[in-house]
């Protein structure tokens, strides 16, 4: 916890070009410190698109949800695979 804090107290954003890969973000449905609506503003983050999953619990939902978490996670990592696959670069699963 020492390490998150000390990355809140020094972060300093810097503007740089959008990431063109897509994102996958999440949130918890009662997350005070970062609440689902605020989710919306990494569209200015990628060109690539975001998917947002708003998961029960709040800013520690990840221990509660850890099955939802993973499967999700593991399903958009395969998406992305397929994407950039430079043997598939249709994406497609038939080839």
């Amino acid at each position: 916890m020492r390490a998150d804090f000390s990355v809140v107290e020094t972060y300093a954003h810097r503007p740089e070009p959008p990431l063109r890969c897509p994102v996958v973000a999440f949130a918890g449905t009662q997350d005070r410190e970062v609440p689902p609506e605020l989710m919306a503003s990494w569209h200015e983050q990628t060109t690539g698109g975001v998917t947002r999953h708003v998961l029960p619990g709040d800013h520690f939902f990840l221990h509660g949800e850890r099955t939802a978490l993973l499967a999700t996670v593991s399903a958009a990592s395969a998406v992305v695979g397929r994407l950039t696959d430079p043997m598939n670069p249709t994406g497609r699963k038939d080839q």
